[in-house]
């Protein structure tokens, strides 16, 4: 047995689901569930039984899970370890975004101001970006959720705007409630991700539920979405001053002219007072913080002061 046969294995018993798993670590269910049964065959016991559609563990599976995730804990620690000691003394950082547009727009621009930092971005929720932080595999996580497990700082508060198909009976309003939403289809990107959650909250908040989910992958999705009239969006307020989606006719002057603004969506403001999300910065508790990340935290600071100044996400002649 190997490494790769012992990660799917842990992925398909914590998921309970070979369908699930497959999606989780993008592979194919038919070849996932032939690597299942090379692992049996090769230890020659049963790891798995089927209830239902629910794939549970049996004793002898029940032990090698627990190994598993041991053995493959340890190779992280390692790996890791290793990692830090290459790049020690290098200008490097990895970034997790649980926010893809604040924290993709900021790190693009970072990128350009330091060229000779080598910068990595990982798109992720909060529980895989904070387990990067822990485990020592992210320098800093970009995130939604509030966690008060590791060292954080409060970027912004940014209220929330209803992102609309300009044909869509509430498209024309200067400000909508959220509980007119409540019988609308919600375009979301997946459950894993922290705006989904963020989202689910203002809607508890209100009292109600949208009626059907549309779930995407990409933020990038859920424009194309709802210009496809498949349902409405959140988005924060910066966000949707960014690409236009305030300006209501192309006769309407940006104070950008290199800005494209959509032909058929529109944002409008939510009135409610809590419609709105905060973005924080993760890192490491205790870490030793070195040169190139108080280069980024400074260069954040920035970024986050010009964006409450211009009401939008800056550009790079703007920094």
């Amino acid at each position: 047995m190997d490494l790769q046969q012992m990660f799917y294995f842990v992925k398909i018993a914590e998921s309970e689901s070979m369908r699930k798993a497959a999606e989780e670590i993008s592979i194919s269910q038919p070849a996932l569930s032939q690597a299942c049964k090379s692992l049996e065959n090769e230890i020659g016991l049963k790891l798995f039984y089927k209830k239902g559609r629910v794939l549970g563990l049996t004793s002898a599976g029940q032990i090698f899970y627990e190994h598993a995730r041991d053995i493959l804990s340890r190779v992280d620690m390692l790996k890791n370890e290793m990692d830090r000691l290459v790049s020690e003394n290098q200008n490097s950082l990895v970034i997790c975004g649980g926010v893809a547009d604040f924290a993709v727009l900021s790190a693009n621009l970072f990128q350009k101001m330091c060229p000779e930092v080598s910068l990595k971005v990982l798109r992720c929720g909060h529980q895989e970006g904070k387990n990067r932080i822990e485990n020592g595999k992210a320098d800093f996580h970009i995130s939604l959720i509030n966690n008060n497990t590791t060292c954080r700082e409060k970027l912004l508060e940014e209220p929330m705007y209803v992102l609309l198909n300009k044909q869509h009976p509430l498209a024309k309003r200067k400000r909508i409630s959220i509980v007119e939403l409540k019988n609308e289809t919600m375009v979301l990107q997946r459950e894993i991700y922290d705006a989904y959650h963020v989202i689910e909250d203002i809607f508890a908040r209100a009292g109600i539920r949208w009626l059907k989910t549309v779930e995407v992958n990409d933020p990038e999705n859920i424009a194309y979405k709802i210009s496809c009239a498949s349902g409405v969006g959140l988005i924060g307020m910066y966000t949707a001053k960014r690409h236009g989606y305030t300006l209501r006719d192309k006769q309407e002057r940006w104070e950008r002219p290199d800005i494209l603004v959509p032909d058929n969506l529109v944002a409008v403001p939510l009135e409610e007072s809590f419609c709105s999300r905060d973005i924080y910065v993760f890192w490491q508790k205790g870490r030793k913080m070195r040169s190139v990340d108080k280069k980024y935290l400074e260069f954040l600071h920035r970024y986050t002061y010009l964006t409450q100044e211009y009401g939008r996400y800056p550009y790079l002649d703007e920094l």
